[in-house]
């Protein structure tokens, strides 16, 4: 990255930018990697990074709270500046559709805790 402090579990990222390496990877595998990014960071943007980094017909792949479905979602997206506040996670992303707009191929989307996870595989 083009920045000096990296994810190191807890921590935020800095950059949304990455160094891209002479061999990209052919597989990108980050659990929560939205709410890591920096507050106010474009998730959308975020997810092309992702994207930019990977080979050719690479594979994404990420586990993520989202939005709730049915008639919770409008109560999260009520409780989401609340919960912003307290601790930088968004709580009512469309992240499958977030991930679409990056320019994946999504290939699997599971839902898990009633809808509020998505496990998403996608593909460059």
């Amino acid at each position: 990255m083009d920045q000096t402090r990296t994810d190191t579990g807890n921590t935020s990222l800095l950059a949304t930018k990455f160094a891209v390496p002479h061999v990209r990877p052919d597989l990108v595998s980050r659990p929560h990697l939205i709410e890591r990014l920096n507050r106010g960071t474009d998730a959308v943007l975020g997810l092309r990074e992702v994207r930019r980094v990977l080979k050719p017909g690479g594979r994404f792949v990420m586990l993520e709270h989202v939005r709730a479905p049915g008639l919770l979602g409008p109560v999260f997206d009520l409780l989401n500046p609340l919960v912003v506040r307290l601790n930088g996670a968004n709580i009512n992303r469309r992240t499958v559709e977030n991930v679409r707009l990056a320019g994946f191929e999504i290939e699997s989307v599971e839902s898990r805790a009633r809808g509020i996870v998505k496990l998403i595989v996608a593909r460059k």
